[in-house]
């Protein structure tokens, strides 16, 4: 590993952050809002509030490991989990979530307490990742712990975030009104307390720009992310370690020649004849994200065979790939 591939640490966990966000089909400033709001009910209560703003901002850290699981159990996995967070699930997948959700939290939090161990942040952060889904009750997971074997940062966190998404979705009232009805069964009573003092003037807050932190000069390493993101698909486990050294190697490359020749010369123009099977309207509907063969068949109206036929002649001209579940996209240029 080069020095350039190390970030500040503080810059690795908003990254994070972000990707959790991404994936839990949240705004990507949620995690970001709910470690304030963490931070202000530790404070409040007398806790450690760089700790809860910590493990707030890594507790979906460990999302992407699951998600293959996820989407088999919910149906979708990015729009299943924004409707768990939102409680808005259905009788059905809900019912799915209490019985088969065990395996599937107890890799998120393996991997979130990996992450924050590689990032030497401490025990602390590390256990209140490990146990982010246990309950005051003893119903959560992955281990069933209750109260007091559960690490009281765990309540401070899952206690804002569930303010700052069900305030955002169903109104303030309404998420209090929820809140109020978990006491003793998902948080400590007495935070609950705390939250619903103070919960109106901690959401303005929030529209409040607060001053950035004080770097602690710490470095991390960025394939820490890159290992993190890689791990939403299993087979692309990897996958960016191998770009990045495939991009630092064809630039070491391009410097070499460049510094001994010159200038490279501008690329030919190289014509691309257009398959016979395909009369171009089917290529102006594949764009770079990729997109399912069944909607370019509904979009085109032609046969499902004619569509296979023409995507196969794209593919072998060079202008299109295949991706896993039937996806095809365009090669870039």
């Amino acid at each position: 590993m080069q020095d350039d591939d190390c970030v500040a640490r503080e810059d690795a966990v908003l990254a994070l952050a972000m990707v959790g966000d991404l994936s839990m089909g949240q705004p990507i400033d949620q995690s970001f809002r709910t470690a304030r709001l963490a931070g202000l009910l530790a404070a409040g209560c007398g806790g450690d509030e760089a700790l809860a703003r910590q493990v707030a901002l890594l507790r979906w850290s460990g999302c992407t490991a699951n998600a293959e699981g996820v989407m088999r159990l919910l149906g979708d996995d990015v729009g299943g989990r924004s409707a768990m967070l939102a409680q808005t699930l259905d009788a059905g997948r809900q019912r799915a979530l209490q019985q088969q959700a065990g395996p599937l939290a107890q890799v998120h939090c393996e991997v979130a307490g990996e992450v924050a161990r590689t990032l030497g942040l401490g025990r602390a952060v590390e256990q209140g990742l490990r146990h982010i889904f246990e309950r005051f009750d003893g119903q959560g997971g992955p281990f069933g712990l209750g109260h007091p074997e559960v690490p009281e940062v765990v309540y401070q966190v899952v206690l804002a975030g569930d303010l700052e998404i069900l305030s955002r979705v169903h109104g303030l009232d309404a998420a209090l009104q929820w809140i109020g009805a978990q006491r003793d069964r998902r948080y400590l009573p007495a935070l609950v307390s705390e939250v619903q003092a103070n919960a109106g003037h901690w959401l303005q807050a929030l529209r409040s720009p607060e001053p950035a932190p004080v770097a602690s000069g710490a470095q991390t390493a960025l394939t820490l992310v890159g290992d993190v993101i890689d791990l939403k698909l299993p087979w692309l486990a990897g996958y960016s370690r191998q770009v990045a050294t495939l991009v630092r190697n064809a630039a070491d490359i391009a410097e070499a020649l460049g510094a001994g020749v010159g200038a490279a010369p501008p690329p030919a123009e190289v014509a691309i004849e257009m398959p016979a099977a395909c009369d171009g309207s089917l290529l102006g509907l594949i764009g770079p994200v990729p997109v399912a063969e069944d909607l370019l068949i509904r979009e085109t109206g032609r046969p499902a065979a004619a569509v296979s036929e023409a995507l196969l002649d794209l593919e072998l001209a060079g202008l299109v790939q295949r991706h896993p579940g039937g996806m095809v996209s365009r090669v870039p240029a």
